[in-house]
């Protein structure tokens, strides 16, 4: 989960390059700059926007995403897998990738 970085690249210098599973907060601009190849950036097999189903903050607009908010942002997410989780839903990585 990289929300309390700021989302800055020199905050990722230590992960830096691939990665199977990156949890963003829910897809706004600024989250994409840690997402290329240039230094300190990411480039994961999946990427999960999590706020949606993150019931320790408050509502929309103070903390929660809304799901309006996230799909507008959705088409910006520069990872061919991302995923929008809603409850009730089950992911299970097996063999480094989701079944």
């Amino acid at each position: 989960h990289c929300g309390d970085s700021g989302f800055l690249p020199e905050r990722f210098l230590n992960v830096q390059g691939p990665v199977n599973l990156l949890v963003l907060r829910w897809g706004a601009p600024r989250e994409n700059e840690i997402l290329g190849t240039g230094e300190g950036q990411v480039q994961p097999d999946y990427a999960v926007l999590s706020h949606l189903i993150e019931l320790r903050h408050k509502p929309y607009p103070h903390g929660q995403a809304s799901i309006t908010k996230t799909l507008e942002h959705l088409p910006g997410v520069e990872c061919e897998n991302t995923i929008i989780p809603f409850w009730g839903e089950k992911l299970i990585w097996k063999k480094n990738k989701l079944q």
